[in-house]
């Protein structure tokens, strides 16, 4: 079992996520996601990427959409939106694809986050691409949200 007590060092922590990714092993699930609020960003942006891409922790959707719109780190935005694509490729809520969209359409919103959030609807949208900030444009992100409405239907 990995030691994720918050009060190691951020670069102890990130070893130890390292580690648990490498493994699989999840049994140290509940006290990684209490890393969620940790004061490093990168430790954030880890445990993001680990709980949401790699183990799939489609319960965490709500925290991710709040750290998506709140967190004061834009790495840690984009690693919300993009976990949350990661989540969505075997289907996601409306609601969900519909804010990343809102997202990405914002001009007001940090470039990188805007980007992430595009990338994260190629995703939602079966087709994953990144995507240069120059994409990201209204028609763009329409076309995208178009294309994951069609496939809604189908289902």
């Amino acid at each position: 079992m990995h030691d994720f007590t918050p009060d190691r060092s951020p670069a102890e922590l990130i070893d130890a996520l390292y580690r648990a990714r490498r493994s699989g092993d999840q049994a140290a699930r509940a006290h990684i996601q209490k890393l969620l609020d940790h004061e490093e960003p990168m430790v954030r942006e880890e445990v993001l990427s680990l709980l949401l891409t790699k183990w799939k922790a489609g319960d965490l959707v709500p925290r991710a959409i709040a750290m998506l719109q709140t967190d004061d780190d834009e790495g840690v935005r984009a690693q919300a939106a993009i976990g949350l694509g990661a989540l969505s490729a075997s289907g996601i809520a409306p609601t969900v694809y519909l804010r990343l969209a809102e997202l990405a359409r914002n001009p007001h919103v940090p470039d990188r986050v805007r980007q992430a959030c595009a990338e994260a609807l190629t995703t939602i949208a079966g087709k994953p691409s990144l995507m240069e900030v120059n994409d990201v444009t209204p028609a763009r992100i329409d076309e995208l949200v178009a294309v994951i409405e069609k496939s809604h239907k189908r289902c």
